[in-house]
């Protein structure tokens, strides 16, 4: 019986020592995870954190939903508009599908009459995007540029300041101007120049004469796509209008047409937009996304 109580204790024994190594993996693979996270989220600090600098305000809008980690991508295509052609933009999808299913179209042009075709506009938009990035080590971001001195003059400057070794910097290999946040990226042919640069974040460049102004350096980001799908969109409230001959001035073309299919007799309805491109001409169409229609986007 004392031999029986013996070997259960000592079963008993051994499942704790067991469970308790377990615990010890268990809390060692943890904390593994832990670090690793903590990584990660100091590498997305940091991404977030460079960049232009720019002044935030809150304006009063509040959401209850969390969003993904990703980029939001607002569509801006441009399309090419031929000579002879318009496009007209209904209120209604409806009434486009209507017409583009008429096709064929006699419009009235004062004393005479012209037959012209009506057919839908598909577009090529980005659907999906995926990306690596990461802080370069060879390229800083420079914003806060002066807004009175060209382009040339300021990636002349900048280079000049940045590619002495007395404020820190080295020889450039490379310059990049950013017209759309006024900034500019310079790259470096030694890869310990910028990470040095970035920690002071804020230098006295002289941009000409007497002329000299405090500007923001921050690790420019590195990028590499590693996946996209591009899908084919219909604008369903966007017609082409083709075969339109040159037979009056510009404007007086672009109402008859515009009131033509504006009418209802003719299987027309409110017209929001209309773009009309004389013969011998072309120009660009660029279709955005509609985000005030709730039920379609163009």
């Amino acid at each position: 019986m004392v031999n029986a109580t013996e070997g259960g204790c000592k079963e008993q024994v051994k499942n704790m020592r067991d469970e308790n190594q377990q615990l010890k993996i268990d809390e060692q693979t943890l904390k593994e995870k832990i670090c690793y996270l903590e990584r990660e989220t100091e590498k997305l600090e940091a991404i977030c954190s460079s960049g232009v600098e720019r002044k935030l305000v809150f304006k009063g809008k509040v959401s209850d939903d969390i969003p993904r980690c990703g980029i939001n991508v607002k569509h801006q295509i441009r399309y090419p508009v031929k000579g002879g052609t318009a496009l007209v933009v209904f209120e209604e999808p409806s009434v486009a599908a209507r017409i583009i299913q008429k096709k064929h179209h006699k419009v009235k042009i004062e004393e005479c009459h012209i037959n012209v075709k009506t057919e839908p506009i598909e577009l090529l938009a980005l659907d999906t995007l995926s990306m690596d990035m990461s802080l370069s080590q060879q390229k800083i971001l420079v914003s806060n540029l002066p807004a009175s001195v060209s382009e040339e003059v300021l990636l002349d400057k900048l280079e000049l300041f940045f590619g002495k070794t007395k404020y820190g910097g080295g020889e450039v290999e490379d310059r990049e101007f950013l017209a759309d946040s006024r900034s500019a990226i310079l790259t470096f042919a030694n890869k310990g120049v910028a990470p040095k640069l970035v920690e002071k974040k804020k230098y006295d460049v002289p941009f000409g004469g007497q002329k000299t102004l405090q500007v923001c350096v921050s690790l420019s980001l590195d990028s590499n796509i590693t996946r996209h799908d591009i899908k084919r969109l219909q604008c369903n409230r966007t017609v082409l209008i083709t075969g339109i001959p040159d037979i009056k001035d510009e404007e007086t073309l672009k109402d008859l047409l515009e009131i033509h299919f504006q009418m209802g007799v003719n299987g027309g309805g409110e017209v929001q937009a209309f773009l009309y491109c004389p013969k011998g001409k072309n120009t660009i169409a660029v279709f955005e996304d509609d985000d005030d229609a709730s039920s379609q986007k163009e």
